[in-house]
């Protein structure tokens, strides 16, 4: 009986793991366009990843926004038109599948600019973003991001 299960086990493995390779790296390349679409302010780009449904949403220290038009208005073309340069950097990547259509990633980020008055910028924080399947690829639904984690006493509640 445990040599039937083990092998089943096995052939479950070999059967499935090149697709979970393929969504991985399938994630990997949205992630990399998404970083490209921050850093370079590639709006064709973001509008390829990005959903076009009225669900897509948004959250992030200055504001929430509720359309793809909205996520371009105000952070692309609001927060990161400020900067002449950008350099968002991914870490700590962990990505999550449920399901055929349903996925999400959550990472650490550093991210340094410079203002287009010469002055620079540091900050770091995490991040979760949800992709939906749809009829051309992966695309992204959501995102929520916030500053580091806080353990000082009497914040972060």
């Amino acid at each position: 009986m445990k040599i039937r299960q083990i092998s089943v086990l096995v052939l479950a493995s070999i059967l499935f793991a090149p697709s979970q390779a393929a969504e991985n790296a399938e994630f990997q390349m949205l992630l990399e366009n998404y970083v490209q679409s921050v850093n370079q302010l590639d709006l064709d780009l973001a509008e390829q990843i990005w959903s076009q449904s009225e669900a897509v949403s948004f959250i992030q220290p200055r504001g929430h926004q509720r359309s793809f038009e909205e996520i371009k208005q105000n952070f692309y073309l609001g927060a990161m038109a400020n900067f002449s340069e950008r350099n968002l950097v991914i870490k700590d990547l962990s990505i999550h599948q449920l399901g055929e259509d349903t996925a999400w990633a959550e990472f650490y980020w550093d991210f340094a600019a410079t203002f287009t008055d010469g002055k620079s910028l540091e900050s770091s924080g995490r991040e979760t973003q949800l992709w939906k399947k749809e009829a051309h690829g992966w695309k992204i639904v959501h995102v929520h991001y916030s500053g580091p984690a806080t353990q000082a006493a009497r914040q972060g509640f």
